[in-house]
């Protein structure tokens, strides 16, 4: 009987000692196939849970055949980098392709070399190229899993995971610390200029005492003092970055400050460069801290005057009052529309 199990059972007669054999058969084909069912359902059932932990973990997994240089990347691992299930290759040179140049030869060095060695499982982190073009940073995980008789590594298996978010953030946790180790040596350098401001303006005004009244002397000593003053300003504000202090904003007229600032800067123009200004005394207050504001004209400016050293120009300084209606801004800040003053900074220069 085709595809018929058999099953012989002896029996021997109650009248003599010589055994004699019934064969009793069984079709058991039904009961082989339910169970190769309930195998394949119990397989099928295994590889879904072990898809949905790889999702939940947001693992992408990989499997390399040593033996036919074939690589299968499971589609987590094509999604996350941006690629469909059926857009990339799967192949070892697919992968070397992604890697990042600076980083390709070193990711292939561990890998081969950790396979080679017969390590248990590698872990690298490297960068791979995803398909809008951008680099994202990947944690690989692997470890041989299959071997010859001889103990040669046949076939290696890991995952994937995109720790770019992670990376991010600890970029930023270090330009953080940074800037704390900025702040703390800002303060303690800021402290030890101020008491040689506190010098400069003190001699300043004894000296002052002594000069003619409007003097060029006495002239040139007011701008001393007003330099002087302006600095330790910059100075306090310093103090008050390195310390995390409130900023001081306060009400004040935009114009005074900007005529401030250019004023410095005309005693250091060279003579090639001249100051087109057109500021607007009649624009209404703003609320500001004014040693940010003279800070931001100053460091404009000075800008500006470099991009055009070594040859004419003209630096442009325009303060005005305008109203900016809601086309002239983006959808999302329409309520930001309404009167404003507007701080225009222009050159001739080259940039």
């Amino acid at each position: 009987m085709t595809n018929q199990k058999t099953l012989k059972t002896p029996h021997i007669s109650p009248d003599d000692n010589d055994g004699r054999g019934i064969n009793i058969g069984r079709d058991i084909t039904p009961l082989k196939e339910a169970e190769q069912k309930t195998a394949q359902l119990l397989l099928e059932k295994s590889e879904q849970r072990l898809q949905l932990a790889l999702e939940g973990a947001n693992l992408g997994m990989w499997d390399w055949d040593l033996q036919t240089n074939d690589l299968y990347f499971s589609p987590r691992y094509l999604s996350m980098l941006g690629y469909g299930p059926n857009e990339l290759p799967h192949t070892t040179a697919t992968w070397e392709s992604l890697l990042h140049p600076e980083e390709k030869k070193s990711v292939k060095r561990q890998l081969l070399s950790a396979i080679l060695q017969g390590s248990n499982s590698v872990r690298i982190e490297f960068s791979m190229r995803a398909k809008d073009g951008n680099y994202k940073w990947i944690l690989g995980q692997g470890k041989v899993v299959e071997h010859s008789q001889d103990g040669s590594p046949l076939r290696v298996s890991g995952t994937h995971l995109d720790i770019t978010k992670l990376k991010n953030l600890e970029a930023q946790l270090v330009q953080s610390q940074k800037m704390e180790a900025i702040g703390t040596l800002a303060g303690g350098i800021a402290h030890d200029f101020n008491n040689i401001l506190t010098s400069i303006l003190g001699f300043s005004e004894m000296a002052r005492l002594d000069l003619a009244a409007g003097s060029s002397a006495e002239k040139m000593i007011d701008q001393v003092i007003v330099s002087g003053k302006r600095a330790a300003e910059l100075v306090q504000q310093i103090l008050t970055f390195s310390r995390k202090e409130a900023k001081k904003v306060r009400p004040l007229k935009p114009h005074l400050i900007v005529k401030e600032a250019l004023k410095m800067l005309h005693s250091s123009l060279p003579a090639t460069i001249k100051i087109e200004e057109n500021i607007d005394i009649e624009s209404d207050e703003i609320k500001a801290d004014p040693i940010q504001l003279h800070q931001i004209v100053m460091n404009l400016c000075t800008n500006a005057l470099q991009s055009m050293q070594e040859q004419k120009g003209t630096l442009k300084v325009k303060l005005e009052q305008r109203k900016i209606t809601t086309q002239e801004t983006t959808e999302e800040s329409h309520e930001n529309s309404g009167s404003f003053i507007v701080l225009s900074i222009g050159d001739t220069g080259s940039g």
